[in-house]
């Protein structure tokens, strides 16, 4: 398999949405500046974002990879790709039962006033609308939880950047 994960281009842009609203994902801020993409051949099968808010929240979102592409370490490859060239606060809004898959980059739970305005945003209105979807179609509520990763040391980014 010879997947490429790189920057988005413009031409990325109609897979990148198409990928994110398959699995059901905040279809919001899909812009294609934002995203690192995983590519096998001419086929897009993963992509992540840094949202940038307002307020200055930077957020990692739209993280997806396509079923028939998962258990090859895409999504690690994809938070990697986002995270070497991210030297400030990132927040990410998570099902509670996958908080413990990002603390290998050093993201770690905090309270809803812990986080950005935007970030409480996306996060209540991600347990609303997912919990409504939930009791509708009859699925188990997934209980959202928001994590940060602080901005990395010096010495944190050296060894990030050998990771990549």
């Amino acid at each position: 398999m010879a997947i490429t994960i790189r920057p988005a281009v413009i031409e990325d842009q109609q897979a990148i949405v198409a990928l994110v609203r398959s699995e059901r994902l905040n279809p919001n801020g899909l812009f294609w500046a934002n995203f690192v993409v995983a590519r096998d051949g001419n086929v897009l099968v993963g992509a992540a974002q840094i949202r940038r808010f307002a307020d200055g929240a930077a957020e990692l979102g739209s993280l997806v990879v396509a079923p028939a592409w998962r258990g090859n370490r895409l999504s690690a490859r994809l938070i990697q790709a986002l995270l070497t060239t991210e030297h400030g606060a990132v927040y990410l809004v998570t099902g509670r039962q996958n908080a413990h898959h990002y603390a290998h980059w050093g993201f770690a739970p905090v309270t809803l006033t812990e986080a950005p305005a935007s970030t409480r945003r996306n996060c209540v209105l991600g347990q609303v609308i997912g919990g409504a979807h939930a009791l509708v179609t009859g699925r188990r509520i997934n209980r959202l939880v928001v994590l940060r990763r602080e901005a990395p040391s010096l010495e944190a980014d050296a060894a990030l950047a050998r990771c990549a």
